[in-house]
């Protein structure tokens, strides 16, 4: 019986010990953090798996967006690509995003629909696939020893405690595995109602000389260091697309870049922007134009939340627009203005952006509500 008893504890030990490690190590976990690290700017540049947005909520054309990577799109059909070996290979699927638009008018009335495509040529921030390196790895080694040894001691015990019914021991291991070792790896605070398991791992952690918590701190420290150093450089991507009107005919086009790149504390980020456009009017006649917008800004990051998400941030930017061609009787050919835009978010995957821009030469302020939706696979 003794011997059973000790067999079953070693099973316990194992399992328990295999789940709270695939807890920090896990290829979803890290999509879940590379997520919650990206500035709203960057999202509502690439998604990494499906956006839904509204623009211009307050002007006279108003668009519903949808966004999605190809890499989403596949591990829909393929929920198998989300693991480790198969999502870094995925390169040109995460970088790939579709762009589908209805587009309304202020009455909200379907006026047409635009289709396109997005691709990162540089993407310096999928920290999702970038490794620590051989010193956090030791590092990590090292805490990961340290609090095994703690594990096994309480689990044994637990596997071991003639008072409770297998039922109950396997609901204490899972307790302590999701609501005690995961939540302090995670730096989160402790849930579990069992005070008794509680304080036993205090104690434990306690005899261990603060090795543990040490150590805990190092590493996410360094992790922290790290993913700032990732977030910090740059994103360049190339855009096309096309654009028909509510009877199905082609009237504009456009081919746009778009690079960011932030600073070494990644607080600002550089975001530089210009668009060719060639549209048909329709006005009166066939009235074919072309037309250049450029933007230069910087978003900056005012604060953090815990987990690295940023949930306040303004940028900054100056615009150019120039008409080439058939500029029409009550347009301008340049126009420059002065842009704020403030994204605030509201929960996880929900931001809100404000946009106001200065007309300088006319001296008008315009504005511009949008609401941004990224959810994942």
């Amino acid at each position: 019986m003794k011997t059973k008893i000790i067999f079953i504890s070693i099973i316990l030990l194992f399992t328990t010990i295999s789940k709270s490690q695939s807890t920090d190590t896990s290829k979803s976990d890290i999509i879940n953090f590379n997520e919650k690290t990206k500035s709203g700017n960057y999202k509502d540049i690439l998604t990494s798996f499906f956006q839904l947005a509204t623009t211009n909520l307050s002007g006279d054309e108003k668009t519903i967006d949808f966004n999605s990577t190809l890499f989403a799109l596949k591990a829909k059909a393929n929920p198998e690509l989300e693991r480790d070996i198969n999502y870094i290979k995925e390169t040109f699927s995460r970088n790939l995003q579709f762009n589908f638009k209805a587009n309304l008018n202020k009455d909200f009335k379907y006026t047409g629909f635009t289709g396109g495509l997005t691709y990162a040529i540089i993407n310096g921030r999928d920290k999702s696939v970038v490794e620590f390196g051989k010193d956090f790895d030791s590092l990590y080694t090292e805490f990961n020893s340290n609090l095994q040894k703690i594990q096994a001691d309480i689990v044994v015990k637990i596997a071991t405690d003639e008072r409770l019914k297998p039922e109950e021991k396997e609901a204490k291991l899972k307790d302590f595995n999701d609501n005690i070792i995961n939540r302090y790896i995670n730096k989160e605070d402790i849930t579990s109602k069992d005070s008794d398991l509680v304080a036993e791992f205090n104690l434990q952690l306690k005899n261990n000389n603060a090795s543990t918590q040490d150590l805990l701190e190092k590493v996410h420290a360094y992790k922290n260091k790290f993913y700032q150093e990732v977030e910090s450089k740059a994103l360049w991507t190339i855009a096309v697309d096309g654009t028909a009107n509510k009877e199905g005919k082609f009237n504009k086009a456009s081919i746009g870049t778009i690079f960011l790149k932030g600073n070494k504390e990644a607080w600002n980020e550089i975001d530089l922007r210009a668009k060719f456009i060639y549209a048909d009017t329709l006005v009166t006649e066939h009235l074919p134009r072309t037309a250049l917008d450029v933007k230069a800004g910087m978003n900056f990051k005012i604060g953090k939340a815990p987990q690295q998400q940023s949930y306040f941030e303004i940028k900054v930017a100056g615009e150019y627009n120039k008409i080439f061609n058939n500029v029409l009787p009550d347009e301008d050919s340049e126009v420059i203005t002065a842009n704020a835009e403030i994204r605030i978010r509201i929960a996880n995957d929900l931001w809100v952006p404000l946009i106001v821009k200065y007309d300088i030469e006319n001296s008008n302020f315009l504005g511009f509500l949008n609401v941004t939706y990224n959810f994942g696979i």
